[in-house]
């Protein structure tokens, strides 16, 4: 009886002091830096199909951002010589956000950004949804990624 308790003993300290859990050692190794999340917008001319700042069309100093609450939102231009704004959506969960570009008050085009989960179990971070666009004619140009909007 002695004998089988000694093994039954030896073996539920293997089972438990095997068990561990597998995600945390997983997770261990994985670098969880997570880029900057932003989006990135041309905003080209339609009749010259040049940036309507790099071609001075428009000043670039008049361009706005709003939120919802009808906030100033920071922007920069990335690429100074091309004139790409860059919004960065830092946001801890997800959400619905919407934006208004303007450029001297009339608006040049409205965005929303749906943003979720990404449910990963090392590295959770939140993710776009969903990019609507509205208000202008515009495509994702998938070589650089920026959203390529057209200003009449």
């Amino acid at each position: 009886m002695k004998k089988a308790l000694v093994y039954l003993t030896l073996l539920l300290n293997f089972l438990f002091l095997s068990c561990s859990d597998d995600d945390h050692d997983k997770c261990e190794s994985v670098n969880c830096s997570v880029p900057l999340r932003f989006l990135t917008f041309d905003l080209i001319d339609t009749s010259t199909q040049k940036n309507v700042f790099a071609d001075n069309i428009y000043d670039p100093n008049l361009l706005e951002v709003f939120n919802t609450d009808n906030n100033k939102i920071e922007f920069q231009f990335v690429d100074t010589e091309n004139y790409i704004v860059a919004i960065y959506l830092i946001t801890p969960n997800p959400d619905v956000k919407d934006y208004t570009f303007k450029i001297s008050d009339k608006i040049v085009f409205k965005l929303k950004v749906e943003t979720k989960n990404n449910n990963d179990k090392c590295c959770p971070f939140i993710v776009y949804s969903e990019v609507k666009i509205s208000d202008a004619e515009f495509h994702l140009n998938t070589e650089n990624g920026n959203y390529e909007i057209s200003v009449e």
